[in-house]
């Protein structure tokens, strides 16, 4: 392991859903985001993933927690947001051994917008400038 950095990377995400099943929609986006940056990063050479996880609140005040350790095994999923929520501001943290934060930023990114596509819910970041979301492409 010798040579690996750790650059820890965090990124603020608000998800709105678009479309009727609010709380199931939304929790499938933020597991499928974590799922799909453990995948990644399970691909890139010399990267060894330390902790990936999700802490997200709805409007309402339930939460949901997604922790993901390797790519092997599926997330683990704690509590669960609200049916009858509006929208959803979640933290995500990544700490990848061997990755540096903007080769992290990118993947993360990339399985945004792989989760968008694939449920019904718009996520939109904090707003860096290398953004891919459709808010700050305008």
């Amino acid at each position: 392991m010798e040579g690996l950095n750790l650059e820890p990377f965090a990124m603020k995400l608000h998800l709105r859903p678009t479309s009727s099943g609010a709380a199931s929609v939304c929790e499938a986006a933020v597991l499928s985001v974590v799922k799909s940056l453990a995948d990644k990063c399970s691909k890139e050479n010399r990267a060894v993933i330390g902790h990936l996880k999700a802490f997200a609140q709805d409007d309402q005040g339930a939460w949901m927690r997604v922790s993901a350790v390797d790519a092997k095994h599926a997330p683990s999923v704690e509590g669960g947001l609200a049916e009858a929520l509006d929208h959803v501001h979640a933290t995500l943290n990544a700490h990848v051994l061997g990755l540096s934060s903007e080769k992290v930023e990118k993947l993360v990114m990339e399985s945004i917008e792989e989760a968008q596509k694939d449920a019904c819910v718009e996520i939109n970041c904090g707003g860096t400038e290398k953004c891919l979301c459709a808010h700050h492409q305008s």
